[in-house]
C-alpha cells in the first residue's frame, strides 16, 4: 500500500510517496510485551472439501443370527419337468383305522338241509350239582305271602284238578 514518507529523510528530499513496509513496524519498534489473554473462539468456518477415500478396513466379527424373515409370496408355476425313472417299490404302509359299520345287506337264501350226522357217544357223568330252589321259594320271590304248609295244600289241590 503506498504511504507518504514526508517525515522521513527520503520523503523530505524528494517530496513524493513511495511504497514502503508498514512504517509503524519499521520505525517504531519497541520492546516485546507480555503475552495477551486468549481470545474468543472465532466463528465456524466453511465446510472443507471431502478428503480422499481411505483404504479398505479389515472385516469385523460375524454378528448374531437374525430372526427368520416373513415368507414371501408364492412364485409362478414352473414348466413341466421330464418324466423320471421308475423308483423302487416302497414298504407297505401301516394299517389304517377301521371304517364305520356298513349297512346290513339283504337276507340270504335258505341253504339246503344237511345230511343227518352220526350220533355221538355218551359222555361221562358230571359232578353233583347244588340243590335247587323249592317251588315255595320261587312262589315267595314271585310275591306269595302264605306259609310253606299252606302253599303245599294249595299245590296239592291244583294237581288234583288236572
Amino acid at each position: 500500500m503506498p504511504i507518504s514518507v514526508r517525515n522521513t529523510v527520503a520523503g523530505a528530499v524528494s517530496g513524493r510517496s513511495i511504497p514502503t513496509p508498514d512504517i509503524r513496524k519499521t520505525l517504531l519498534k519497541g520492546e516485546k510485551g507480555e503475552k495477551g489473554d486468549k481470545g474468543d473462539q472465532g466463528e465456524k468456518g466453511l465446510q472443507g472439501n471431502p478428503g480422499p477415500r481411505g483404504p479398505q478396513g479389515l472385516p469385523g466379527p460375524t454378528g448374531p443370527k437374525g430372526d427368520r424373515g416373513l415368507t414371501g409370496p408364492a412364485g409362478p408355476q414352473g414348466p413341466q419337468g421330464k418324466k423320471g425313472e421308475k423308483g423302487d417299490k416302497g414298504d407297505p404302509g401301516e394299517t389304517g383305522p377301521a371304517g364305520p359299520q356298513g349297512e346290513r345287506g339283504p337276507r340270504g337264501y335258505q341253504g339246503y338241509q344237511g345230511v343227518q350226522g352220526i350220533p355221538g357217544s355218551v359222555g361221562p357223568r358230571g359232578p353233583q350239582g347244588n340243590p335247587g330252589k323249592s317251588a315255595y321259594q320261587y312262589a315267595v320271590e314271585g310275591g306269595y305271602t302264605g306259609t310253606e304248609a299252606e302253599f303245599g295244600v294249595k299245590l296239592a289241590a291244583l294237581l288234583m284238578e288236572v
